[in-house]
């Protein structure tokens, strides 16, 4: 738990919410692998103005204010993943949990331990479920 929750109840209650957001989210699209363009769709629609969009790594990044979010390939065609500005701090999501895939930052990780198995490929379906879960909650 890396977002300041200290309370295992609401840390329980966001896990399910979570996983709820991550299933319907694959209703949508699918459980395998994304484009950008798919992400950008579906995260404006959920997110409105909160998404600032989808970047490969190196991009420019806008500026994030409090309560907005984006998604950022940290590798060409490899690893999605999503940053958030809660409370006015900037937090990484890295669904198989690694730290060099944090850019520095906190993890918004709920739990601490990975979501991701090795051999599946929704990553960019989960940074966006964590993204929906920490700014509408």
């Amino acid at each position: 738990m890396n977002i300041g929750i200290k309370d295992k109840k609401v840390m329980n209650a966001l896990n399910k919410i979570e996983q709820l957001n991550l299933h319907n989210i694959e209703h949508i699209i699918g459980r395998t692998t994304t484009t950008g363009e798919q992400l950008d769709k579906i995260g404006r629609h959920l997110l409105g103005d909160k998404f600032k969009g989808v970047f490969s790594d190196g991009d420019r990044l806008p500026h994030l204010d409090r309560g907005h979010g984006l998604i950022i390939n940290r590798r060409p065609n490899e690893h999605w993943v999503s940053v958030a500005n809660i409370g006015g701090k900037i937090y990484t999501y890295d669904s198989f949990n690694r730290r060099p895939y944090l850019g520095g930052h906190q993890s918004m990780d709920i739990d601490g331990k990975p979501d991701q198995k090795d051999w599946e490929s929704d990553c960019g379906q989960r940074s966006l479920a964590m993204l929906l879960t920490v700014l509408k909650w």
